[in-house]
């Protein structure tokens, strides 16, 4: 597999498992791109990739080895957890090698969260400076208490699982057991963010235009003078985050799962990753995978596994529209008579059959999507929507909505990577993998992660990127 293909797996694997964004795989670019992406202090993944690359000489990874990277990508992350955990005891003043009570306990992964949420690393000041963090996130962010009642019901939940494996006469806890509860901490926090993804998604839904998966602007800054609207984002991060549809530029709109799964949403808890909404489409995909169980199809075999798939807010079974069905069969005549499950053309036709859950795919290179601070950093434009753009669209707007949305289709195309089939000698040359070759390759992923790891962890970097007032 090359590199694009590897960084594309490894995303999809960590994104629909925790909800995790890597730095350096995350989607984005062109689709067949041929190298990870530049190599940069805090994208310690594409550094290994590029390593990886380097000591195999260009011949790709195979399954065996794919599997270790992923592995030292997660014990990258465990391994910051524990550090930072490390640094929540030295600041509260509590010693690794004590005995803590459930009351401590309780209260160090507390602030534990604190500093997960809110980006910040490396913490030595006291306790009195946690107590003032609560403060300021039960003002500013608002589900700050639902966060801790969910962390709270997952300690718990954490510690009983484990009940059968501690001594019935200790009933103290150590950092053991907080290291190991401060993880799963990690690995969850995702399906709890996204629970107000899905919330975001309703109230967009709401306010959509006839089933399209898009709200006019004129809807989507309609609530800007309430003190807890979500969507505030201005036209330029909108259109830069891919999720602004000017097609119409008399009634542009809001592209719903672009905007949903764009940087604007994300929090960033970790040096290595920043925690998504989860993809919705990418279960359907997944599901059309299974189904195939090949890397493309014919077009009768999409048309009957569609037919019969639903979604969050599309019923199955139903009917294919004629021109849905014509543009299928013209993907598969582009590529020969069948359809390649990871294009463009598919991603793109996927959106139209499910509009809310699966994101037009932009042509490569026509967006750049940034987080907040970046992009107001990089173009010295404001991340919020300003007054004028208020008057424009809605206090001042006379254009009426249309009557009906014709959702965009562009004929470009662009493949994850080439379907090339394999000799089956070849494939068996591919699957000897001896004992020794294995362990060279695990020496070298750890001598390659552990000294990017510490010079992360001693260089101080804080990675902060957070809307006010709201924890996505």
């Amino acid at each position: 597999m090359d590199p694009a293909v590897v960084r594309y797996a490894l995303h999809r694997y960590f994104a629909r498992k925790y909800g995790w964004h890597l730095r350096g795989l995350e989607p984005g670019g062109a689709w067949n791109s041929s190298t990870p992406a530049t190599i940069m202090k805090d994208r310690a993944p594409s550094y290994i990739m590029e390593m990886f690359e380097q000591r195999l000489h260009g011949r790709g990874l195979g399954l065996k080895e794919l599997v270790i990277f992923a592995v030292t990508l997660s014990d990258l992350v465990h391994k910051e957890a524990v550090s930072d955990l490390e640094d929540v005891f030295a600041a509260s003043g509590h010693s690794k090698s004590a005995g803590l009570s459930d009351r401590a306990m309780a209260k160090l992964l507390k602030t534990y969260l604190m500093t997960y949420i809110t980006g910040v690393h490396n913490w030595r000041n006291g306790s009195m400076d946690f107590d003032k963090m609560e403060l300021t996130m039960e003002s500013d962010i608002i589900v700050w208490f639902d966060a801790k009642m969910w962390a709270e019901d997952l300690r718990r939940s954490h510690f009983h699982t484990k009940r059968s494996c501690r001594s019935p006469f200790v009933n103290e806890f150590n950092f053991d057991d907080a290291a190991e509860a401060a993880v799963e901490m990690g690995r969850h926090f995702g399906a709890f963010q996204n629970m107000e993804c899905k919330a975001l998604k309703a109230k967009l839904v709401d306010m959509e235009h006839g089933g399209s998966g898009r709200v006019t602007l004129t809807k989507f800054y309609s609530g800007c003078g309430q003190m807890d609207w979500p969507f505030i984002e201005s036209v330029d991060y909108l259109r830069n985050l891919g999720a602004l549809d000017d097609s119409d530029p008399l009634n542009p709109s809001v592209i719903i799962p672009n905007f949903l799964s764009s940087p604007s949403n994300c929090e960033a808890p970790s040096n290595f990753y920043s925690v998504c909404c989860i993809d919705e489409c990418e279960g359907l995909l997944a599901e059309v995978e299974a189904a195939v169980a090949g890397p493309s199809a014919t077009v009768p075999r999409l048309v009957d596994i569609i037919s019969n798939l639903q979604s969050d807010t599309v019923a199955a079974p139903r009917n294919l529209s004629v021109v849905q069905v014509t543009r299928l069969n013209e993907i598969a005549d582009h590529h020969g008579g069948r359809v390649p499950l990871h294009g463009r053309l598919f991603s793109q036709w996927m959106h139209h059959m499910y509009p809310r859950e699966c994101r037009f795919p932009h042509v490569a290179g026509s967006t750049t999507p940034l987080p907040r601070e970046e992009f107001a950093s990089k173009f010295g434009l404001g991340v919020e929507v300003t007054d004028d753009e208020l008057a424009q669209y809605v206090e001042n707007n006379t254009q009426p909505e249309p009557v009906a949305v014709t959702l965009p289709w562009s004929s470009a195309e662009e493949l994850i990577a080439s379907y090339e089939h394999i000799v089956e000698g070849d494939e068996a040359k591919q699957s000897r993998w001896s004992p020794l070759r294995l362990l060279a390759l695990a020496a070298v992923v750890v001598s390659t992660a552990f000294p990017v790891y510490n010079a992360r962890k001693h260089s101080g970097m804080v990675v902060v990127d957070k809307q006010e007032r709201h924890l996505v």
